[in-house]
């Protein structure tokens, strides 16, 4: 089942702020990775000392997407 992807207040902030930075190229991938993170939730590494929490290394940004899967949808914050 696909999950819907909701972005905590402060992660959206940070993230209106990066896409300044770095511009459209950037706003596409954090799209991309929203869209795989939806997707397979559970592919990527599991954040040290945070239980249910993962990270998304973004690979062309240095920039990193922490996110915990909850029941009903999937919640990124900074």
């Amino acid at each position: 089942m696909i999950k819907p992807v909701r972005l905590a207040d402060e992660a959206r902030d940070e993230l209106l702020a990066e896409g300044a930075k770095y511009g459209m190229g950037f706003t596409r991938a954090v799209r991309a990775a929203f869209r795989l993170i939806a997707r397979f939730p559970e592919a990527w590494t599991a954040y040290p000392k945070r239980r249910g929490v993962r990270r998304y290394v973004m690979k062309r940004y240095p920039f990193v997407i922490v996110y915990r899967e909850l029941a009903k949808e999937t919640v990124c914050s900074p």
